[in-house]
């Protein structure tokens, strides 16, 4: 689960010590080579772990993306026909 973030920033405030624990996890290397990547991937464990082991609050999945196409042409989601994509085969128009 420890994927980048594409579309979200958060901003945190840690004690000195907390900070001088993510920059000694980060010296490590396991969880990252930065104390803010130590930080992201430390807390994306606790949502999984909180998430898919202890079932806190139920798993949300990824919406799939509005231009996607089902087999009749038809886009998904409410995507406006404009944005269709032509499947690999299809010959030009």
């Amino acid at each position: 689960m420890a994927e980048k973030p594409s579309n979200c920033t958060i901003h945190y405030v840690v004690s000195e010590h907390v900070r001088d624990y993510l920059r000694d996890i980060a010296q490590v290397g396991l969880y990252g080579r930065t104390p803010t990547e130590v930080a992201r991937n430390l807390m994306l464990r606790q949502l999984e772990v909180l998430i898919v082991d202890k079932g806190v609050v139920p798993k949300r999945l990824a919406p799939p993306a509005p231009e996607e196409i089902e087999g009749d042409g038809e886009p998904v989601n409410g995507a406006p026909a404009s944005r269709k994509r032509r499947s690999k085969g299809s010959p030009e128009k």
